[in-house]
């Protein structure tokens, strides 16, 4: 078995590889370079949802592989409850620790403003993607 059990359902990458955090302009590259491929996943801050990423394979087409996706609210009503992807607002701050992004994104109200802390990481050829709940 190659699986690191301290990735949990990341899978390991048993190639010699390197992994690295680069930024350019307001973009923030994520890469993989081993030798059976380079892989760049790029995050530009604009939407606060997973549409902010891309990912390009070596010399391949550049696919959004999250399209659609993000974090999701419940929304609730008298009579009902709705599940809202949470989308717009601002990111309040932008750090990095390795090749981890820290983002803190501030939502618009919608039931009162909702604050996420999201952190994503390379490791190995996958970008692990952590969201919590923030105390505006």
């Amino acid at each position: 078995m190659c699986n690191n059990p301290t990735n949990g359902v990341i899978p390991s990458n048993v190639l010699p590889h390197k992994n690295s955090l680069t930024k350019s302009g307001e973009a923030w590259h994520f890469t993989y370079a081993g030798p059976d491929c380079r892989i760049v996943y790029t995050y530009e801050p604009l939407t606060g949802t997973l549409d902010d990423f891309t990912v390009q394979v070596d010399n391949r087409p550049v696919i959004r592989p999250a399209l659609g996706s993000g974090a999701t609210t419940v929304l609730v009503s008298s009579n009902s409850k709705r599940h809202s992807l949470l989308s717009g607002g601002k990111p309040l701050a932008i750090s990095r620790a390795g090749n981890s992004l820290c983002v803190t994104w501030e939502y618009p109200p919608t039931n009162g403003p909702v604050r996420l802390d999201w952190r994503f990481t390379i490791i190995g050829k996958a970008l692990a993607i952590n969201a919590a709940v923030s105390n505006p």
